[in-house]
C-alpha cells in the first residue's frame, strides 16, 4: 500500500546504483579530459590561439619577417605596420579548432587596420578557418589601409571572407596589385 522498505546498506541493487554513479562520473570527469589532452579521434581538440609573445621570426636583407609557420601568420596582428614575406606553404588545418571553434582571428580591423605589407611570394595557405558569423571584417586581413599586399596565396581570399558567405563589411582602401584573378573577393 505505497510504503517501500528502505534499502540497507548491503543490498545488491544499492550496490549496483552506487557503482554505475561512479562509474558515469568517471567517463563525465575523466572522458572529456582525455580527449582535449590526447586529442582523441573525432572528439574536438580544444585549442586556442598561439602566444604570440613565444612566437619569434627572422627577417631577410629587407628587415622583412619571415613567415614559415601558421603561428607566425596568426601573430603578424601583433605588428599591423610590419612587413612580411611567406617564405613556404602554409597549412592552416589546425585552425579549425582555435578559439572554441571561431578559428584564425584576422589580423586588422577597423580600429586597428593592416597597414604594412605582405608578400605571398607565390606560396599558397589552405585550409584556413574562420567561423566568426556575428563578427565584421572577416578574412586572413580583416581591413587593410595603406598597405601592400601582392602574390596573395591563392586560392585563399585575403579579405572579405566568411564561412560560406562573403561580408560586405570588410574593405580594401587604396591600390591593390594581383599577379592572378581574384577569387571570392580579396
Amino acid at each position: 500500500m505505497g510504503f517501500k522498505q528502505p534499502m540497507l546498506p548491503g543490498d545488491p541493487l544499492e550496490k549496483k546504483r552506487t557503482y554505475l554513479y561512479l562509474f558515469l562520473q568517471i567517463i563525465l570527469i575523466a572522458f572529456p579530459v582525455a580527449a582535449i589532452t590526447m586529442g582523441l579521434p573525432g572528439i574536438i581538440k580544444a585549442q586556442t590561439l598561439p602566444d604570440c609573445s613565444a612566437v619569434t621570426y627572422d627577417t631577410d636583407d629587407q628587415g622583412r619577417f619571415l613567415i614559415s609557420s601558421l603561428e607566425q601568420l596568426q601573430c603578424m596582428k601583433e605588428n599591423l605596420e610590419g612587413n612580411y614575406l611567406l617564405i613556404n606553404d602554409v597549412d592552416a588545418s589546425d585552425t579549425e579548432n582555435w578559439d572554441e571553434g571561431k578559428g584564425f582571428l584576422p589580423v586588422g580591423d577597423n580600429l586597428d587596420r593592416f597597414e604594412g605589407s605582405f608578400d605571398g611570394n607565390n606560396y599558397v595557405i589552405t585550409n584556413l578557418a574562420i567561423n566568426r558569423p556575428g563578427e565584421r571584417y572577416i578574412g586572413l586581413f580583416g581591413y587593410i589601409r595603406e598597405a601592400v599586399v601582392r602574390n596573395e596565396c591563392p586560392p585563399m581570399p585575403l579579405v572579405r571572407w566568411k564561412v560560406g558567405t562573403v561580408s560586405a563589411d570588410s574593405s580594401v582602401r587604396h591600390r591593390v596589385m594581383s599577379s592572378t584573378p581574384m577569387q571570392r573577393g580579396l
